[in-house]
């Protein structure tokens, strides 16, 4: 079963929780079928740096104040965060 936009209703909006190869990959599917976008994460900079294809995605800090506002307006929500690897403190520098 696919998913597709019918012209006449209005774009779904996506919030995808992580920025990573899993998260990318979602918000350029969901991109690409006419969805708006939200990008959550911690690394903004890393974010815009590396991910030039998602310009028309609207990127957020990830803090729990603006992910329990935007789960109340979204109409899907992909988590595609990794947790609980050794190396996920040592986020790039800035």
């Amino acid at each position: 079963m696919g998913f597709c936009r019918v012209p006449s209703a209005p774009a779904a909006d996506v919030l995808i929780k992580g920025d990573g190869v899993a998260g990318t990959n979602a918000a350029t599917v969901a991109l690409g079928m006419g969805a708006q976008v939200t990008l959550s994460t911690v690394r903004l900079r890393f974010c815009d740096a590396l991910r030039p294809s998602l310009v028309v995605a609207r990127t957020i800090f990830s803090t729990r104040a603006s992910i329990v506002d935007l789960v109340t307006k979204a109409d899907l929500v992909i988590g595609a965060v990794c947790v609980g690897l050794p190396h996920q403190n040592s986020l790039p520098a800035q």
